[in-house]
């Protein structure tokens, strides 16, 4: 059984655990007080099924990451080329890099 109410569930508060609860006796929503038992909630081929679209949407983005990783590997320009060629430059940006701090102009 859970904790909550439904309606407390679905607007996230703590409920009281009563009936009608504190939330859903203020809100005179008595008759939408209700405890469901954890069974009732979801039947197994809806767990079921919603596993299997997520299986499914990981296998897709699992495709997708390994097209662009051979896209990568297949020679084209990487990132850092592409930002050079626009002209920014990796070694300006290092070396312009210091550890110690600059002097405050007064």
């Amino acid at each position: 059984m859970h904790s909550s109410c439904s309606e407390c569930r679905r607007r996230k508060q703590k409920c009281s655990r009563y009936w009608p609860c504190r939330h859903c006796g203020t809100r005179r929503v008595a008759n939408e007080c209700t405890f469901q038992s954890v069974l009732e909630v979801k039947a197994p081929e809806e767990r079921r099924a919603r596993l299997d679209k997520l299986a499914a949407e990981m296998e897709g983005a699992s495709f997708f990451s390994q097209a662009l990783n051979e896209e990568l590997d297949d020679g084209s320009p990487s990132t850092v080329d592409d930002l050079e060629a626009l002209g920014y430059s990796s070694a300006h940006a290092v070396s312009s890099c210091s550890l110690e701090p600059e002097e405050q102009q007064v």
